[in-house]
């Protein structure tokens, strides 16, 4: 799964994203994803660096923007934070199960569950010094399964926290199927946030109709898939593309949608059938 994940491309999606970025439009990115593409594209993935400053949402130029090798971005300080927060964990590292090591996975680690090289150090050093061995923990890659405590939801926390207090006016939701509990909530709190602005709206883009349960919660539901959406989108307002007029992103989320006849309204008493007709 690994090698299939290093060798995967990112999409049109993650491209939008990125772009959102460089627009000063992204507030966060969330992802269930543990290929972590949005590295490749550029987006930050390193938790530790925490919410960042406001200084993340200065647009960026085309002559001045920082480009990433690899994982992680040249020249990029802590100011500008975590820009995609891996919610399952990466693929890209390795975890103890036994103590909090965290490590790099090496080509050369073929056997499955290698040993912890935290636990092996600190048990020898203990037989070293005369005493009784401890316990040895084994690799397993640093995802969060199902029903499985995420370890780095300290990390998680307050930059959710963070966000919240920034009040974005869209939170858009793509490509997920809103099975996660853990993930129903947090889209669930944001959308609080987001609807206590007069203009605030939480978009649904998926092929998949949500439950109803969502009515109260997703104002639209855009069927569609999410690359095909993306491509019509930024095809039809090329200032997505150049990352000008950051104040358009509300409109153009629901004006431009709307004209396939493939937005939905979401909001109670409305109909789940019948695409809107919206004018802003």
């Amino acid at each position: 799964m690994r090698r299939a994940a290093e060798n995967a491309n990112p999409t049109r999606t993650h491209h939008f994203i990125c772009g959102l970025r460089d627009s000063g439009r992204l507030v966060r990115d969330y992802t269930q994803n543990i290929d972590c593409l949005e590295a490749k594209v550029g987006l930050s993935t390193d938790m530790r660096k925490g919410p960042g400053g406001r200084y993340r949402f200065r647009r960026m130029s085309r002559s001045k923007r920082i480009y990433r090798t690899g994982h992680e971005r040249q020249g990029q300080d802590d100011s500008l934070g975590v820009e995609c927060v891996l919610l399952h964990g990466s693929l890209h590292r390795l975890r103890c199960s036994n103590c909090p090591g965290n490590f790099a996975w090496h080509e050369a680690d073929r056997d499955p569950g290698p040993p912890c090289p935290g636990c092996t150090k600190r048990s020898n050093d203990r037989q070293a010094e005369g005493k009784r061995a401890t316990a040895i923990g084994r690799l397993r890659p640093d995802i969060v399964l199902y029903d499985e405590q995420d370890p780095r939801a300290e990390l998680i926390s307050p930059i959710v926290r963070h966000d919240q207090s920034l009040r974005p006016d869209v939170l858009l939701i793509m490509g997920t199927s809103l099975a996660t509990h853990g993930v129903q909530l947090l889209i669930r709190d944001f959308a609080k946030v987001i609807h206590e602005r007069p203009a605030g709206k939480v978009v649904f883009v998926n092929l998949t109709e949500p439950a109803k349960s969502w009515d109260s919660v997703i104002d639209y539901w855009v069927e569609w898939d999410c690359d095909a959406w993306v491509t019509d989108l930024v095809k039809r307002q090329p200032t997505l593309r150049r990352g000008n007029n950051g104040s358009l992103i509300p409109k153009i989320l629901i004006d431009l949608t709307k004209e396939d006849g493939q937005l939905n309204h979401k909001s109670p008493g409305s109909s789940r059938e019948n695409p809107i007709d919206l004018t802003l």
